[in-house]
Formats: C-alpha cells, sequence, structure tokens
C-alpha cells in the first residue's frame, strides 16, 4: 500500500487553463424613465430583454443621475465623481479633463480590451469621453451638431461586429440614443403607434437583445439610463431644467454570471457605474471616489445609506436663474433652491405634496459639494492673451464666473411657455418680460435674434454681452455672439472670441465654421482658406471641413481643386449649406445643366427656402428650355426675396419664351414698380411690346433701356 501510495502521488497534477476573466458590457439608455420599463411596473412596456436582465440581477429601485443631460451624466459614470469634482455640469460647456481615470482606462489598463458604439453627438469623441477606448464608433449624423445621432440597430451592429473580433476579455459601452426627442421609431413596434417615446424605448430593447444574443462568453452586464424625460409633467416638456423624479430616476441593472437576483431599495447613483464595473472584474476602485461599488448586491450585501446629489445648471446658463440643486436621502428628496421643495418621493412619486417643515435636513453635503472648485473639467482653460481680449471686451464680466440670480427656475415656468409659444407680436412681448426682469436671458437671446434680424445690431450686441458676462461658461452662447459680432461688422471682435471657444473645444466645427464665417464675410477668403486647409490636414475624413476647404477654394478661384472636394463631402448624405449650390454654378458655368439642375434639387430637397437655389434652378430650367418650370421657381424665389428684380425679370422671360405676353406684362409690371431704370428689364419689355405690335412704343422703350445701360458704365 505504502509503495502504491508512492506512485501515486509522485504524478504530476494536471494543468488547468486558467478562468477566462468574464467581459463587461455597460449600455447606457439616453432619456429613459424608469417607470417606463417593464421591470419597473410599467404594465404595457415592451421590454422583455431588459426585464430579463432585472429578473436574473439586481435591479435598483431608486437610481438616479447626476445631471439630466447627457455628457456630465455620462462623465459622472465613468469617473465615478459628480459634476462639481469632474467640472462637466451640462451639454457643451465642457469636456471631460485629461486628468482624470475613465472606467475604461481602469480596465484597459488591467488587460481588457476596450471599445463602444455611440449614438449621438453628445457622446462622440468631442467631448474627451473616448479616453481609455482602443476603438469608438461615433459616426453619426444630421443637419446640426445637436440633433447629430444614428439608430439603435447601427450602434449594435458596429458593437457586434467589434465584439466577434475579441479573444480577450473586452469591455464594451453600447450607448442608445433613440429615446430622445423627436419620438420617432426607425422600425415600427406592434401595439405602440399611438405611443412613439414607448415604441422608442421597446425598439432599444430589441437591438439589446440581439447584442446579448452575439455574446457566448461569460459577461457581466450594466445597463443604466443617462436621465430621464419629463414628457410635459411639472411644465417641462423634455428633460435638462427641472430635478423632479421624472427626469433624475433612471432604470439600473447589474448582472454577472455568479450573482443573485435581488431588488435594492436603497437610493443609488451613476457614479456607482465606476466602482461597481471594477467590482464586477474584481478590480480595485481608487480612493475618494463619490460613487460605490454595488456589485456587493449580487451577493446579498447590503448597500450603505448615504446623501445622492444631482444638479441642473440650465436654469442658471440659459435662464440666468439659480441653478436646480437637490439631494435625496432615505424616502426624502430635497430641491435645495431658492424656493425650496421637500418630498418623500417614495409616498409621493408625483412629487404633489411639499413636506418642508416636517423634515429636518441638514445641508452639510450640499456646501461641501458647492464649495469645492468649480471647473474640473476643461471649460475656461484660456491663454492669459485671449482671456485679457475678452475682458477687455467685457465677455467675462470682470471675473471667472459672475454668480446667479436667487430666483427659483419653478417659479417661471410660465414665462419660460410664454418664450415656447411665438406671436406676430413676439417682439414687444419680449420687451414686456424684460421689463418685469432684464436679466432674464432667455428673453434677451431671443430678443437679440429679432434684431439682428432687423438689422440693429448695436441692441442686438448689448443684450449678448450681458448674457456672456452673466454666463461666460455658456460657449453655444459665445458662437452665437461672436456670429452677432460679425454681423455688426465687428469681425476682429469675433475672431477673439472664437479663438477663446476652440481652445477650449478645438474639434468643434461649429465654432470652425463660423470663424471660417466670420473671415469670409471680412474679405479675408485666403486667410479663412488656410485655416481650413489646416484642419483638413489634421483629419481628412472630417467631412465639414472637407465641404469647407473645397467651398474656399472655389471662392479664391482654385476650381478644379475644390470642385471634387465638394463632391466628396456630399458622399454622408448630411444636409450642408451651399454645397450642392457651388457645385450647381460650377456646373451651369461648364455648360453642364443636367448636373446643374440635380445638385439644385438637391439643394432644396434639403433648404427649401433658398431663393438662390431658386433662381439659379429657374436658369438652368431656362437653358434647357423648360419654360413652365422656369416659372414656377422664380416665382418661388420672389415669394422668398420679393425686392430681387432678377427673380421677377426672370420669370417675366420665362412667360415671353411661352408665348403668354399677357402674363409676362403682369410680371414685367412687378418687376418695372421695383427698378423702373433696370436695363434688362427695358429690353424685355422693348420686345414685348414689339411682338404685341406697340412699334413705336417699343423703339421707345429700347432707347431707355440703352440710356440706362450707359448711365451703369
Amino acid at each position: 500500500m505504502l509503495l502504491l501510495l508512492a506512485c501515486t502521488t509522485s504524478q504530476p497534477e494536471p494543468e488547468q487553463a486558467p478562468a477566462r476573466r468574464p467581459n463587461l458590457v455597460l449600455v447606457t439608455l439616453d432619456t429613459t424613465r424608469a417607470d417606463r420599463m417593464g421591470a419597473y411596473g410599467h404594465e404595457d412596456a415592451q421590454t422583455p430583454v431588459f426585464d430579463g436582465f432585472a429578473a436574473q440581477g439586481v435591479r435598483f429601485e431608486r437610481a438616479y443621475t447626476t445631471v439630466p443631460l447627457t455628457i456630465p451624466a455620462h462623465s459622472s459614470m465613468f469617473t465615478g465623481l459628480y459634476p462639481p469634482r469632474h467640472g462637466v455640469h451640462d451639454n457643451g460647456s465642457a469636456i471631460l479633463a485629461e486628468h482624470f481615470t475613465t472606467l475604461a482606462e481602469h480596465l484597459r489598463d488591467a488587460g481588457w480590451a476596450t471599445g463602444a458604439s455611440v449614438g449621438a453627438f453628445v457622446t462622440t469623441r468631442a467631448w474627451n469621453l473616448d479616453q481609455g477606448f482602443d476603438v469608438y464608433f461615433d459616426a453619426v449624423e444630421g443637419q446640426g451638431r445637436w440633433s447629430q445621432e444614428r439608430p439603435a440597430r447601427e450602434v449594435v451592429d458596429d458593437a457586434i461586429g467589434w465584439v466577434q473580433k475579441q479573444n480577450d476579455p473586452f469591455f464594451l459601452w453600447v450607448h442608445v440614443y433613440d429615446a430622445h426627442d423627436p419620438y420617432a421609431p426607425p422600425e415600427p413596434v406592434e401595439g405602440l403607434e399611438e405611443r412613439p417615446y414607448d415604441a422608442e424605448i421597446a425598439y432599444v430593447d430589441q437591438q439589446i437583445g440581439r447584442l446579448r444574443d452575439a455574446i457566448d462568453t461569460p459577461t457581466a452586464w450594466m445597463l443604466v439610463g443617462d436621465h430621464g424625460e419629463a414628457l410635459g409633467e411639472h411644465g417641462e416638456r423634455t428633460h435638462g431644467l427641472l430635478l423632479f423624479e421624472n427626469v433624475v430616476r433612471v432604470p439600473f441593472v447589474v448582472t454577472s454570471p455568479e450573482g443573485q437576483p435581488a431588488v435594492v431599495d436603497t437610493p443609488v447613483s451613476v457614479v456607482d457605474v465606476l466602482p461597481t464595473g471594477l467590482g464586477l472584474m474584481g478590480v480595485s476602485s481608487p480612493a475618494e471616489l463619490d460613487g460605490v461599488d454595488l456589485s456587493v448586491a449580487l451577493s446579498g450585501g447590503v448597500l450603505p445609506n448615504r446623501r445622492l446629489y444631482m444638479e441642473s445648471w440650465t436654469p442658471w446658463l440659459v435662464y440666468g436663474f439659480h441653478p436646480e440643486v437637490a439631494l435625496v436621502e432615505g424616502p426624502w428628496k430635497w430641491l435645495a433652491t431658492p424656493s425650496s421643495r421637500l418630498y418623500n418621493v417614495v409616498e409621493d412619486p408625483a412629487e404633489s405634496t411639499d413636506r418642508t417643515g416636517e423634515h429636518s435636513v441638514d445641508p452639510s453635503l450640499l456646501v461641501r459639494l458647492q464649495e469645492q472648485e468649480i471647473g474640473g473639467g476643461d471649460s475656461l482653460a484660456l491663454d492669459p492673451a485671449v482671456r485679457a481680449q475678452l475682458d477687455a471686451l467685457g465677455y467675462l464680466g470682470g471675473s471667472d464666473a459672475a454668480p446667479w440670480r436667487e430666483v427659483d427656475v419653478k417659479d417661471r415656468m410660465d414665462d419660460i411657455k410664454a418664450l415656447r409659444q411665438p406671436a406676430p407680436d413676439q417682439e414687444a412681448k419680449l420687451r414686456a418680460l424684460l421689463e418685469r426682469d432684464p436679466e432674464f436671458n432667455a428673453a434677451r437671446g431671443q430678443l437679440a435674434r429679432l434684431l439682428l434680424a432687423k438689422g440693429e445690431h448695436e441692441e442686438a450686441l448689448a443684450l449678448y454681452e450681458a448674457m456672456v458676462a452673466s454666463t461666460p461658461t455658456n460657449l453655444i452662447l459665445r458662437v452665437n455672439h461672436a456670429a452677432a459680432l460679425g454681423q455688426a461688422g465687428r469681425p476682429d471682435d469675433a475672431i477673439v472670441v472664437l479663438h477663446s471657444v476652440l481652445e477650449q473645444l478645438p474639434d468643434d466645427n461649429v465654432a470652425r465654421s463660423a470663424l471660417l464665417e466670420v473671415l469670409v464675410n471680412a474679405g479675408r477668403a485666403e486667410a479663412a482658406l488656410d485655416q481650413a486647409e489646416q484642419w483638413h490636414a489634421q483629419a481628412p475624413d472630417d467631412v465639414d471641413m472637407m465641404a469647407w476647404t473645397g467651398l474656399l477654394r472655389v471662392l479664391v478661384g482654385r476650381v478644379s481643386e475644390g470642385r471634387p472636394l465638394l463632391e466628396a463631402s456630399l458622399q454622408d448624405g448630411v444636409p450642408r449649406p451651399q454645397v450642392n449650390l457651388v457645385l450647381a454654378r460650377i456646373a451651369d458655368a461648364n455648360g453642364e445643366f443636367d448636373q446643374a439642375i440635380a445638385h439644385l434639387e438637391a439643394e432644396l430637397a434639403w433648404f427649401p427656402d433658398s431663393a438662390e437655389a431658386h433662381m439659379l434652378l429657374g436658369r438652368a430650367r431656362m437653358m434647357q428650355s423648360q419654360w413652365e418650370e422656369a416659372i414656377a421657381d422664380f416665382s418661388r424665389a420672389v415669394d422668398l426675396r420679393p425686392s430681387d428684380v432678377e427673380a421677377h425679370r426672370g420669370r417675366a422671360q420665362a412667360a415671353f419664351n411661352t408665348g403668354d405676353y399677357a402674363l409676362c406684362e403682369e410680371y414685367l409690371q412687378s418687376a418695372l414698380t421695383r427698378a423702373p431704370k433696370d436695363p434688362e428689364v427695358l429690353l424685355l419689355l422693348a420686345n414685348l411690346q414689339d411682338k404685341q405690335g406697340k412699334a413705336v412704343e417699343a423703339k421707345a422703350t429700347f432707347e431707355r433701356a440703352k440710356e440706362a445701360k450707359a448711365a451703369l458704365r
């Protein structure tokens, strides 16, 4: 027996392959209310995939965002920090600073492959949310940067394509944007035809199911909303302004291969995403986070009771009011603003009964957060020389940030609603609002735009200067201000402001385009082209800069070099003003009238109110002897620009060519009323009179035309 034992124990143990570390998938559900998911009690929801994750993992009954806006909410998810610490408070005024270590960076450094596929402009790499990702799919489309998005199917297609190439454990982030306004599901959802918001969520759920089915290795999942949607409750149409439950309470589910299902009532926050993701992967979290590791709940662990913080700077940045700030502790939610409110949101989820005075609120956490250094993000890191110029121009109000006013936005929702309902006497209504409240920024902005359209630049600029002084961190406002300065004939001042914006967001094509436009309008086309060429060289696939470079090359006479870039810029199908228009001019000059017409029809499909496009299309149709069509195009140009004599004359000429001399005479009278000495109009009138048998009148008119033409030399 001893011999046998010795022989047995001398055999080497068989080697076992090390267990594969699990994957982590984070799905962020843009604009998704918790109470619209089946797992959270919405009986009419069609969310079986999400509900399945909730049934097999931990569902957090009361999860909150930090800000009801996408960029700051995701900044909190990826850093584990509240906005006063990471410095991103709204969409558009800051990017996540490089010195923060994100969830993706932690996992990449620990050996995970990292990839992301996102669905909207607000999650593109422009905001530094790509920190730590090896691959980042963010090719969104749309007219205007804030409306650029792509459907969840495309987002998931990219994600699946990447996952199928991975051998190592991976961290995948998928961001789906479909539930965001406007509610228009790309594919119909049976039974939800009359409820488009729910249909958008159902469509997203289907696409998450495709992703789930494509992953066959051990994987932990986190599915979390970035914020909710008001849907008209409490006077708010969408989100971003107030902090009621409909916009701050989000769905949040966590699963792991070995985890046990549970429902947790303890309030949690999106700041918990980073430590929870690391905990699921067995990676230690850094110290001094605001978030906590929720993965302990998968094994029956108890979460700490704590106060949660949330904010909205939109009341300040847009209206000049006090920011919205809220604390949640246990069943209580305190809206800590000038007209503070206290709700027991467990008993009163609709927040209909203010319980102020019934519960003592210790504001120590709120005070601590608000006293911290504001601006941890790259929000106002300006070159000192540029800052000095901005101070001299009055743009920064002499300080880094002006204090907000002690006005509670919840008390001013009727005024905000009035701003959203334009009327024929809108200017008078805006002036009445400003008479009652001269610092009402949204009314200032609307009035400034009206005044600019009327050419009343000085008053418009004064309004912009007051707005920028009160909210200097608002980059969108500063770009608009710069555009107004350019329109008012102050290009140098506009350029200073735009350079300051581009220091903070170097890749922002809205600010870039504004700068190029200011330079062109100031007669500095060559300087504009030099700048566009630099940006195009840095990112040859950036279609916006491709289009700008092509336009500017044509403008300075380098047509053969500009045309290929303009044609290439059309390939993404994104509407860009002037591109088709300029290509049509080039085709027309080359006698390529069919191409000219095709480009102009494309321009008008995107920009139907372009008087210039209608004019050019009318001319091209004249070259093709399409008289009736030309009359329609010139008539539309007249409707859009009644003072355009060339449009009046063009439709008169087209009518003349049809032989309808009575119609031609009607159109000519309209032209003569506006330009009685225009030689081309007079010449057409002479020809008409000759056709009508009025030889004497025709000869006299012809002489007048010659005199008018000579006077122009």
